[in-house]
């Protein structure tokens, strides 16, 4: 199941996810590459979800895509305004699980077997709540620190998300 938007979009959030695992990794210089590719990612992935719920005409894509769109865009510019990341990382998480119901959604429905392989985004997912949401916590390079276990499981997640859309 060849859909390039989404296959190009989690290519983008890979590349998102290895700049900040390597800014927590004491590579600071190149957290302005997550900073940019994490909007294009966004943007793509949302729309390829809209479109795949449309051709589709399961109602949980569109749903997803929507959520990611309206939500991730809101997530970014929070990041940049906030002055904790409570309410920024709560976005995050819905529209994140939003993601992992469509993976699994993708598996059974539309016979994409890799894809299921991409719910290891939940340990990240669940790492980065654990960290950030008990406390208030402001966005800087400390803050990715702690981050960096759960960065492992949500690059995994967008590679693999990535090659089950690219792949035919």
């Amino acid at each position: 199941m060849r859909k390039p938007l989404l296959g190009a979009g989690f290519v983008l959030s890979a590349i998102t996810d290895f700049a900040l695992l390597l800014t927590a990794l004491f590579f600071p210089m190149v957290f302005n590459l997550a900073f940019g590719t994490f909007p294009l990612s966004i943007i793509l992935r949302g729309i390829g979800w809209i479109r795949l719920g449309k051709e589709s005409k399961f109602r949980l894509f569109v749903a997803t895509g929507s959520a990611v769109l309206v939500l991730g865009l809101i997530f970014y510019v929070s990041l940049m305004v906030a002055k904790e990341l409570s309410l920024s990382i709560a976005l995050w998480i819905v529209y994140s699980m939003m993601e992992l119901l469509s993976y699994i959604k993708v598996n059974r429905a539309l016979g994409n077997r890799l894809i299921i392989f991409a719910c290891i985004s939940i340990i990240g997912i669940a790492t980065t709540a654990l960290i950030t949401l008990p406390k208030p916590t402001a966005l800087g390079l400390e803050t990715l620190s702690p981050l960096r276990y759960a960065l492992i499981f949500l690059l995994s997640s967008s590679i693999i998300a990535a090659i089950s859309f690219l792949k035919k």
